[in-house]
């Protein structure tokens, strides 16, 4: 996850995140927030926009200039997200049965080669 954020730290009213819901697993993060806008994009010079696959033209996400709640209550400024039921994630092999938070590459849409992790699109 680029940049990373701590869960559920700043919550608002409009997704208030209970202290016990990480132990019964709720309030998990459902998206990952890139750190820049990368070339695959398109224009982002608006406000806000979608996020579309380069390939396919499926929604995969948004941007919002202004930022935008995680699902576990952080708010994230600016807001690059990728929604992760949107896309498929591929480990590297060397890290195939480590968690999302603690892998820093990932790749997400194989159809697409979108390597979001490091900034570059293949």
């Amino acid at each position: 996850e680029d940049p990373p954020h701590t869960k559920a730290r700043h919550e608002f009213n409009r997704r208030k995140v209970k202290a016990g819901d990480f132990q019964n697993g709720r309030g998990e993060c459902a998206s990952i927030y890139l750190s820049s806008e990368m070339d695959w994009m398109g224009d982002t010079s608006d406000y806000e926009g979608k996020l579309c696959c380069p390939k396919c033209t499926t929604k995969i996400g948004l941007w919002k200039w202004a930022g935008t709640q995680c699902s576990c209550g952080t708010w994230v400024t600016p807001a690059i997200q990728v929604v992760l039921s949107r896309v498929d994630l591929i480990y590297p092999s060397s890290k195939n049965n480590t968690l999302l938070s603690d892998t820093i590459h990932s790749t997400v849409n194989p159809l697409a080669g979108l390597y979001i992790a490091s900034g570059q699109s293949s």
